[in-house]
């Protein structure tokens, strides 16, 4: 009787699990928040504009009234980190609890422990992702993810990272991105992803330095010896350097005449964008994010969303558009162009060149081996570098700008569709943490990415022989960054399974 009473409980345990995770019912929580889907209708709008993409967060942050959740790899302390920053300052003020989640390494140089101090003086949480040294193998597994959480019930997640390359505000080099606003019960997911990043293991809370004092011990030790400065004299440059960080920190949060200018233009404008951008309601909506960790086991069993990519890869009927930063196979991603295209598939990717690129030593590898996929019947497109026609910017020396696309985004024959952060490379695949929303059955949804894409695609070159190939893949390149490619050639093939 016991037997048959456990046996009956693990199947309604099983049966309710499989419910929440799968069902359209609302539900409190999902059993696995990394990976989860639902069928509940979710309102999405598709963010391509920089400058909408920076208004949709400010007025995010603006209507939150419990939470404010954000995941970056890189976070600036430039116009656009300062504007966003000062947006969440004033949330905090009112009582918002807001906690901010950071790659160490990519960050730890610009929110420095100065800055977190004052950010934490101010009421808001800040932490920081794998601390470990760069000679240790655990320092290659970083967090890629890129989602902001709002009330624990309206999310933005894509590509874009918190600096003035993503919001279209640099006047030396901007990112074409996409980024999409999320609502509905998928954001739980979101959210309980975002809880389990941030208790983990791999997430510490960093001080800023002791504020040096004369008495200190490493003052008062002997230091006359020839060569050597005295302990006095170290003392003050060590007093100096820490006020100068603090007052660095604090001057970052400050607001000046010239950050509320800008912040005036990029809302006017954002606006207007953003009153354009494409809405949607997503009726089978999927969340997929990798789990935090290291090693072999975690890159066997932690790689969730590699995998769900991979599969949807597998099971294309027709064709498959990619839209990625960085275009590099590796012995996973290989063999599966290989099998899709054999098949006759229809495979078109939309990547960076030498000259639109922020990476070279990326396209090094792409180009090493065109040829090959070219042979194959990859349809590639590489983007020319001018910002794009149809958007506005908030003045000429940004339009001006080198441009370069950073949207990883996915669409899968006609109705399936991905926004997220991952990237087509080995990092990506092995070793960060990346997210990513998928929508099925929505053929609008699709066509609007493919449309959207497509139209970059027309700012880009396509290389459909080796005469295209040879006569664009060093267009608008000077003659050092020539030197510089050829020169990365070889050691990006030989270390491009870290690139």
């Amino acid at each position: 009787m016991e037997h048959r009473v456990r046996l009956i409980t693990l199947t309604a345990t099983i049966l309710l699990s499989l419910n929440l995770v799968f069902a359209g019912e609302s539900a409190d929580s999902f059993i696995d928040p990394f990976q989860a889907r639902s069928e509940a209708p979710h309102q999405l709008q598709v963010l391509n504009s920089g400058l909408a993409a920076m208004e949709r967060r400010i007025q995010l942050v603006e209507q939150a009234t419990e939470s404010i959740d954000l995941e970056m790899f890189i976070y600036n302390t430039d116009k656009a980190g300062r504007m966003f920053t000062h947006a969440l300052v004033e949330k905090a003020k009112q009582g918002v609890k807001i906690r901010l989640l950071f790659d160490h390494f990519m960050i730890g140089s610009t929110i420095s422990p100065y800055h977190a101090h004052e950010l934490e003086e101010q009421g808001i949480d800040v932490r920081f992702y794998n601390k470990t040294s760069l000679l240790r193998a655990k320092a290659q597994y970083r967090n890629h993810r890129k989602s902001l959480v709002v009330d624990g019930k309206i999310a933005v997640v894509g590509g874009r990272n918190i600096a003035d390359e993503y919001f279209d505000l640099s006047e030396e080099y901007n990112f074409i991105d996409r980024d999409l606003t999320v609502e509905g019960e998928i954001v739980e997911a979101i959210a309980q992803s975002f809880d389990d990043v941030w208790n983990s293991e791999y997430v510490i809370k960093e001080d800023r330095k002791r504020k040096p004092r004369a008495n200190d011990i490493k003052y008062l030790r002997n230091s006359h010896s020839t060569g050597r400065i005295s302990g006095r004299q170290q003392y003050r440059e060590d007093l100096r350097l820490w006020n100068r960080h603090v007052q660095e920190a604090k001057n970052f949060l400050f607001v000046t005449q010239d950050d509320q200018k800008l912040l005036e233009t990029v809302r006017r404008i954002g606006k207007e964008e953003l009153a354009k951008e494409y809405k949607s309601t997503c009726n089978k909506s999927s969340f997929f994010s990798d789990k935090p960790g290291h090693g072999r086991r975690h890159r066997r069993e932690g790689r969730l969303l590699k995998q769900e990519i991979f599969e949807r890869m597998s099971n294309i009927k027709d064709r498959l558009l990619i839209d990625t930063p960085y275009f590099i196979s590796d012995k996973d991603t290989r063999p599966l162009l290989d099998t899709l295209l054999s098949a006759g598939k229809k495979v078109e990717v939309l990547t960076n060149g030498v000259y639109s690129t922020d990476a070279i030593y990326v396209a090094t590898v792409f180009y090493h081996y065109f040829k090959k996929w070219l042979g194959l019947g990859l349809k590639p497109h590489i983007y020319q570098g001018d910002a794009l026609s149809y958007y506005e910017t908030v003045d000429e020396g940004v339009k001006e700008s080198r441009w370069g696309t950073h949207s990883k985004s996915f669409v899968f024959d006609n109705d399936s569709s991905m926004i997220g952060s991952y990237n087509f490379d080995p990092r990506s695949n092995v070793y960060s943490l990346e997210l990513a929303y998928f929508c099925d059955e929505n053929p609008e949804l699709a066509q609007h990415l493919r449309s959207d894409i497509e139209a970059r695609m027309a700012q880009s070159y396509h290389l459909d022989d080796v005469e295209s190939f040879r006569e664009h893949r060093f267009e608008r390149v000077g003659l050092f960054k020539k030197i510089g490619f050829y020169a990365l050639k070889f050691p990006s093939l030989l270390l491009q399974g870290l690139l």
